[in-house]
């Protein structure tokens, strides 16, 4: 088992920048706070993991100043992942879900998502 805690800055983003905005986009984490636990057998493997932060990504322009998309949004990832080794087989497997959630906001924004591999 592992935990974590931190914060996390990234002035103009390539993800937000390059991705969803035309513009520079910073990105902020602060109260990261995170654990997940494995279990192995030789064959399989399995983790889970659960982690929270609050995110704030904001735009800056020299005439009208910062405009905050987010400001200390929580924001909960979780996650699960099954694996095999076995014989020269091996199968990957991966699923998440974000969220962060505020009625008051009128923030909704919950992302589920799955990845599988297979390979020899």
């Amino acid at each position: 088992a592992t935990a974590w805690a931190g914060s996390f800055t990234s002035d103009n983003n390539p993800y937000y920048t390059r991705l969803y905005y035309t513009t520079p986009t910073n990105d902020a984490w602060k109260k990261i706070l995170g654990a997940s636990v494995s279990i192995n057998n030789g064959i399989f493997d399995m983790r889970a993991m659960m982690m929270r932060h609050e995110e704030t990504v904001s735009q800056n322009d020299p005439v009208a100043g910062t405009t905050f998309l987010l400001q200390d949004q929580p924001t909960r990832i979780m996650g699960l992942s099954i694996n095999m080794d076995y014989k020269n087989w091996l199968l990957k497997s991966e699923f998440d879900r974000f969220e962060q959630k505020d009625a008051s906001k009128g923030i909704n924004n919950i992302y589920k998502y799955a990845l599988f591999g297979i390979g020899y």
